[in-house]
């Protein structure tokens, strides 16, 4: 496989990332009143913030790598720069990804 094709590969991949994303940013509301009315204000109001922190703190960390990507196809000059950027804002993101997961399980099995 061409390193082109990769890259294109890789650019539709974040894209895809963050279009989820963004469509599970926009319905933790819902999930915050379900937790709520299901396992008590008292119990969810100590995470879902911290929570909710998280997820867009990996969502804004994916968006600069989705940005980054994009950057190393246009300006060839700042590849390397910009793939190196891509892969830590990744890496970051995913770390993020993975706290805001625990801290969700966390408010729906109450661990």
């Amino acid at each position: 496989m061409k390193k082109v094709n990769l890259s294109i590969t890789l650019t539709m991949l974040l894209t895809t990332v963050m279009v989820f994303g963004i469509i599970s940013y926009i319905l933790g509301d819902s999930g915050e009143a379900f937790a709520i009315q299901h396992y008590g204000i008292q119990h969810v109001e100590k995470l879902v913030h911290l929570h909710e922190t998280f997820a867009l703190d990996s969502l804004i960390t994916y968006g600069f790598a989705t940005l980054t990507q994009i950057g190393s196809m246009w300006f060839i000059k700042y590849k390397k720069l910009c793939i190196g950027a891509t892969v830590v804002l990744t890496i970051i993101g995913f770390v993020l990804l993975i706290i805001a997961g625990h801290l969700g399980t966390s408010i729906t099995y109450g661990k």
